[in-house]
């Protein structure tokens, strides 16, 4: 094969909304729980070749999180996850 057809990784970025998590080593206080995604989603693209720029927790609203994607610089794909907890905005 002279012209093999290739690609590079997908580029991941990994936005974990949610007041209400903490790390998963930090003991939950009343109204939180632990972030149980971000260690889930990175172990799925690891699997399956994608390579993760990034993962953070952000608040609860557009504006953290715009700022949270902006600040990343360049990917190719935005996974957000939330709603996992008692938050009131889930």
């Amino acid at each position: 094969i002279s012209r093999p057809v290739v690609a590079r990784a997908p580029r991941c970025l990994h936005l974990v909304l949610g007041d209400e998590l903490v790390a998963p080593n930090r003991k939950p206080a009343a109204g939180q729980i632990r972030d149980s995604n971000s260690t889930l989603i990175a172990s799925l693209l690891d699997g399956r070749g994608a390579k993760l720029i990034g993962q953070r927790r952000v608040r609860d609203d557009l504006a953290s999180a715009k700022r949270a994607a902006e600040s990343k610089g360049e990917f190719d794909v935005l996974l957000i996850s939330g709603g996992a907890g008692p938050g009131a905005y889930d």
